[in-house]
């Protein structure tokens, strides 16, 4: 049996290494392995990150493991408040926001009962619009 050292919580354990899949994947699970795969690859270039460094150090992981988990966890908006807000540009949009590293942005996009954009008219696609201000609470 082979096995894997993995670091955790500021040690060294044994593991036993994971084995080949025989039976067929499903649509979810190569959905899955494919979200995983692009997460390792993200963090293999993010470990080196002063963030992900000093995230894991208050942690004991690895750099790379907590840039893993923060790929395979977005952030989530907790509230909006729209109370400033009256249609007009520059009003400010208050967002909370957290996520389990950092949060670094927030976008958000306006648009009418038919997902028309509410200030041009037209059908929403994918258009960020400037926020006035946004609570980071991450």
């Amino acid at each position: 049996m082979t096995r894997l050292k993995k670091y955790k919580n500021g040690q060294y354990v044994l593991a036993a290494a994971p084995g080949a899949h025989s039976k067929e994947l499903s649509e979810a699970q190569r959905a899955h392995c494919d979200k995983f795969r692009n997460a390792i690859i993200y963090a293999k270039a993010a470990k080196t990150s002063a963030t992900y460094q000093e995230v894991a150090k208050s942690r004991g992981q690895t750099a790379f493991n907590v840039a893993v988990a923060d790929f395979l966890h977005p952030p989530e908006i907790q509230g909006i408040d729209l109370s400033s807000y009256h249609g007009a540009p520059n009003q400010p949009i208050t967002i909370t926001a957290v996520d389990d590293v950092k949060v670094k942005t927030v976008g958000v996009i306006l648009s009418d009962a038919r997902a028309l954009d509410s200030t041009t008219g037209r059908p929403v696609f994918q258009q960020w619009l400037p926020i006035g201000h946004i609570r980071n609470n991450g």
